[in-house]
């Protein structure tokens, strides 16, 4: 069903038979079965795992400065 509609949307349905085509399609396969990741200078990989993580201590650590700022005023 989606076959025709693309079909009937492009026209004639031909093959990839030219060789910048196949090169093109060569290409394309390479690209999709890449084993993408994504990582910090090699080091480690950056995932789901780790990004909660990084969020918590960012946060824990302007806890620390926001309550270190009050009892500085708290001082004046």
């Amino acid at each position: 069903m989606n076959r025709e509609i693309l079909q009937n949307a492009i026209g004639k349905y031909r093959k990839l038979t030219t060789h910048r085509d196949n090169d093109i399609k060569t290409v394309a396969k390479w690209i999709y079965s890449w084993k993408w990741k994504f990582t910090a200078s090699n080091a480690f990989r950056v995932n789901h795992g780790v990004l909660p993580g990084i969020a918590g201590t960012v946060l824990t650590y302007f806890v620390i400065l926001f309550q270190l700022e009050l009892s500085e005023n708290n001082r004046n």
